[in-house]
This record gives C-alpha cells, structure tokens and sequence, in this order.
C-alpha cells in the first residue's frame, strides 16, 4: 500500500509504500514525521475510478527571489 502522511492543515508531510499502515507510522516515527492522519492508496481504487489514474502528489514551480537571485525550488502540493 501507499501511505500519504498529512499535517492538520493536510498538508503533504511524507509519502511511502509499506506493507502496512502500523509500519508506515514506525518508519515516520523514525524520522520524526508527526502525522496527524494518513491516506491510503491500494490498487482496489482503482477498479471503479473513472479515469483509471489516482493522483498522489504533484510539485509547483515557485521563483524564490528573495533567496537567490533566479533560484527556482519544486514545491511539493496535494492534487
């Protein structure tokens, strides 16, 4: 399975693919990830999903002036 660490604002924390949610948790608890809860993403969703695709996470450009002249980061975002 995917699992989708989510802030309180669901905000995007960590993404990772575990045998199980409980080893999921271990594995942000080891990098000092605190997720208030988790999406689940296993292959079963998409058997009736319109589409066939599922989007998981995707980045937006950001132009960070202030750090860099020109300096352009990826910022990751929630579909």
């Amino acid at each position: 399975m995917i699992y989708v660490a989510l802030d309180y604002s669901e905000k995007i924390l960590d993404i990772v693919m575990a045998r199980s949610y409980e080893l999921a948790q271990v594995y942000w608890q080891g990098k000092g990830v605190i997720a208030h809860h988790a999406r689940e993403i296993k292959p079963s969703d998409l058997e009736n999903h319109i589409t066939g695709v599922i989007p998981i996470a995707s980045t937006r450009e950001v132009h960070a002036h202030e750090i860099k002249h020109g300096a352009v980061l990826r910022v990751l975002t929630k579909p």
